[in-house]
């Protein structure tokens, strides 16, 4: 599974994409963070994605001055913030939404939008 992040649209890279299991759907979902190209490939976080209906958050943390948070920095320890709004980037207000099919493969582009950009 696999996918692009754009915003208002341009590719977004290094974007953290994850999809979280809704409604009946079971596991733990999965994520990907994007690359230059604003693509990313879906990971499942233990040994698959099910099929299902899931939330999608995309997140993209930095530091006050603009610059990339250190990888190897747990968020909590990190001066970091999101940059982008809570229809994207929280889990209990994202708009985004995606539907695996029994197949478990699919490709799922994301178009986020920022106002006055």
């Amino acid at each position: 599974m696999t996918g692009v992040v754009k915003l208002n649209g341009l590719p977004v890279s290094g974007a953290v994409v994850s999809f979280h299991p809704d409604g009946e759907t079971t596991g733990l979902g999965g994520f990907g963070r994007t690359d230059s190209d604003g693509r990313y490939i879906l990971k499942p976080r233990r040994s698959k994605i099910n099929p299902g209906e899931y939330r999608v958050v995309v997140s993209i943390r930095l530091n006050p001055d603009g610059s990339t948070p250190d990888p190897d920095v747990p968020p909590i320890d990190s001066d970091a913030i999101e940059s982008l709004p809570a229809i994207y980037s929280d889990l209990e207000q994202t708009t985004l939404r995606a539907k695996i099919g029994e197949n478990g493969t699919g490709e799922f582009p994301f178009e986020l939008t920022l106002p006055n950009s």
